[in-house]
């Protein structure tokens, strides 16, 4: 595999900032007996626009696959090795089953119902949950059987001491994994579930298809790229409407050009007519 060159910037402007919850519905509420949320809550502004950011990215390059559910702030609802009833919620999540569809409209993802653990978590740092995700809710999805954590630390490795980090779960324990450098410092790595590139550079997350050579298309970029095909369709219909009056055009004027033809025809036969025949 190799290194990307660099990381495409990933404007601000037109960035959807709502977080999917997917697996909620209003007025609904935790399974009986399970807690709202075991976990404090962020305290970064920015942290949040990184998520919604991802989350909008992710939507988008699975949205066609039924087998794929990607969520962000969702519970998933657990019992510990203690029997203890918990919930949690990762910033960012990805089941893949073809039977995750039906689960798309609950309130949480119960994984006694499920019977899948997250084939992917990210967590996003924030000075209030670093702890929480370097410990316990690490061992929580360790004991869950979440097959890959990732972590990413958008304020260059202050909170989990590095940018990037992601550990993998290889016979039923957790090993960390390389991440590598690449050009004008940014950091990725592959995840196998994802079937992606996660790329870091500073406080940007983007995501590069290897298959496809190329970054996910973020909000902006794609709507950019929307209105860049719009303003192309319309100057091609007027290159066309252009073309269709030139020659609408063109074809009068030899339809008037071939009528004086036959005028001038008819007038010279009739003055050859009308000539006196020579005695």
């Amino acid at each position: 595999m190799t290194s990307k060159i660099s990381l495409p910037p990933v404007p601000v402007a037109g960035l959807d900032l709502t977080i999917r919850r997917d697996l909620q519905e209003p007025g609904g509420g935790p399974p009986e007996g399970y807690p709202y949320k075991d976990e404090p809550v962020p305290d970064a502004v920015k942290r949040e626009s990184l998520v919604s950011a991802a989350l909008t990215t992710l939507h988008t390059h699975f949205d066609r696959r039924t087998d794929a559910l990607i969520s962000g702030d969702v519970f998933i609802y657990y019992r510990d090795e203690a029997d203890l009833r918990r919930a949690l919620a990762p910033d960012i999540l990805a089941i893949f089953s073809p039977d995750v569809a039906q689960y798309r409209d609950r309130y949480g993802l119960s994984l006694c119902e499920v019977g899948q653990p997250p084939d992917f978590i990210m967590e996003i740092a924030s000075p209030s949950t670093r702890r929480a995700d370097l410990g316990y809710k690490r061992d929580a999805y360790h004991w869950m059987g979440a097959g890959e954590y990732w972590l990413f630390d958008p304020d260059d490795g202050a909170n989990y001491g590095q940018p990037l980090a992601w550990e993998r779960l290889v016979d039923g324990e957790y090993r960390p994994m390389p991440v590598a450098p690449g050009a004008d410092g940014l950091i990725w790595a592959y995840s196998p579930a994802l079937g992606l590139d996660i790329c870091v550079s500073g406080d940007q997350l983007r995501f590069y298809d290897p298959a496809a050579g190329e970054y996910l298309r973020t909000l902006s970029e794609s709507e950019a790229s929307l209105a860049a095909e719009r303003v192309a369709r319309e100057l091609a219909e007027t290159a066309r409407e252009n073309a269709e009056a030139a020659l609408t055009a063109e074809q009068t004027a030899r339809s008037a050009a071939e009528a004086q033809v036959l005028q001038l025809q008819a007038e010279l036969q009739r003055l050859q007519e009308s000539r006196p025949e020579p005695q």
